[in-house]
């Protein structure tokens, strides 16, 4: 019988070609337990610094007992998309409830944020549009900008007032203005006012866009985000996640009604897709109750306290924080820049019971390596105590072995 040869594809052999040449920073972690502030896995329990739990609400007894509710009333999945059979009483009271707290007219709920993002730009442009976005932005609007096949350009913050100039020479364009309230790699957007002064400006050539994930339920004493001291009210379109503070699942956005009803007519991501299961629906009403509530706001003073707290020690250990001075997010960065030490210190901290997020190229550009800890409201201070002087103490340990490397 004739020997059969099975060769190998060309295709496969150049993915397995670049795969060896990456530096793995994102490997998966099988949790088996989940607590606030610790989870378990291999059997053992590890202090999380790496969830975006903020208010601690995901295990919250409420958003359990709404999440069955929920399933009990309209089954687990929502069995459709939004405009057949996936649009239940729930998702009009979530929606409807968001738009009101927020203040604007009305509210999209899609079934994840990166679904959003992929899809609102494609129809919002068109030949005579202009985006201009931090380049810092989330992935998900750089896969949406790109899909909308429409003129673009990035921006740096230091870059951000020369954008005015260039607008008022081209006021026969829509420029679309994307930028987020809090970076999910680089803490809080420390221009906000000068974009919202803009738009006064150019109001009929602007449409501004925030993405504000991170800092909506999660910051000021309403909740109400990163915005909420400033004119929230000038912003065109605000984007928000209930997989952060929320403590669930799904993506939305708030609008005025023009706006809202057009993408929800246009918007490919949000029409033919199964929409957001009722029993996370009826959870994240749950979970809003408690953030509009005192409970919300005494989570949100207690987080503030150990944002304060993480930088306090940090500067007392000579950490290098990432806008020391401007960051009131509970994303907080510490600056490497060499991807060696980071995934060294990283793994070295997991070693010795402490998660936090390594995040190297590329997830952010090549040499801007850093450590990301996600600070929860129910961190204790003994916690984060622990993990900056681990920090501090491994990072000298870690530089003794990275010069080794070099050498």
């Amino acid at each position: 019988m004739k020997e059969v040869n099975f060769c190998i594809p060309n295709w496969e052999n150049e993915i397995a070609e670049k795969h060896s040449k990456l530096l793995i920073v994102r490997p998966k972690r099988a949790k088996s337990q989940y607590y606030p502030t610790m989870f378990h896995f291999n059997q053992k329990f590890y202090c999380n610094f790496v969830s975006n739990d903020y208010l601690s609400l995901a295990c919250h007894s409420n958003l359990i007992e709404g999440l069955n509710i929920g399933a009990s009333k309209f089954g687990v999945g929502s069995t459709g998309a939004i405009t057949l059979s996936g649009y239940t009483e729930l998702h009009h009271q979530l929606s409807t409830s968001i738009a009101k707290w927020l203040g604007f007219e009305k509210c999209l709920i899609f079934s994840n944020g990166y679904q959003l993002n992929v899809g609102v730009f494609s129809a919002l442009t068109n030949s005579n549009s202009i985006i201009w976005f931090d380049k810092r932005c989330h992935a998900s609007h750089i896969d949406g900008i790109l899909l909308s096949k429409s003129k673009f350009i990035s921006f740096i913050p230091e870059d951000f007032p020369k954008i005015s100039t260039k607008i008022a020479s081209q006021k026969d364009k829509l420029h679309i203005i994307l930028t987020e309230g809090t970076f999910s790699m680089d803490g809080t957007c420390t221009y906000l006012e000068q974009v919202l002064q803009l738009k006064k400006c150019y109001p009929d050539n602007i449409l501004l866009i925030i993405d504000d994930a991170h800092g909506i339920a999660t910051l000021n004493s309403e909740g109400k985000g990163t915005l909420e001291p400033l004119e929230i009210n000038l912003v065109d379109i605000l984007i928000g996640t209930f997989g952060k503070s929320f403590g669930t699942q799904g993506g939305f956005l708030v609008s005025n009604s023009n706006i809202a009803d057009y993408l929800s007519q246009t918007v490919r991501s949000y029409l033919f897709t199964t929409s957001l299961s009722p029993a996370i629906v009826s959870a994240t009403l749950a979970s809003l109750a408690l953030i509009k509530n005192e409970y919300g706001a005494l989570q949100r003073l207690k987080l503030a306290d150990n944002i304060k707290l993480f930088q306090k020690l940090a500067r007392e250990n000579s950490l290098d924080i990432y806008n020391k001075d401007t960051n009131s997010s509970p994303i907080q960065l510490i600056i490497l820049n060499d991807e060696k030490k980071t995934s060294i210190l990283a793994d070295e901290l997991m070693e010795a019971g402490f998660f936090v997020g390594k995040i190297c190229y590329p997830t952010v550009a090549r040499n801007n390596a850093r450590l990301r800890i996600s600070l929860n409201a129910e961190h204790k201070s003994n916690d984060i105590e622990q993990l900056v002087k681990l920090i501090n103490y491994k990072l000298r340990k870690v530089d003794e072995k990275v010069k080794k490397l070099h050498i």
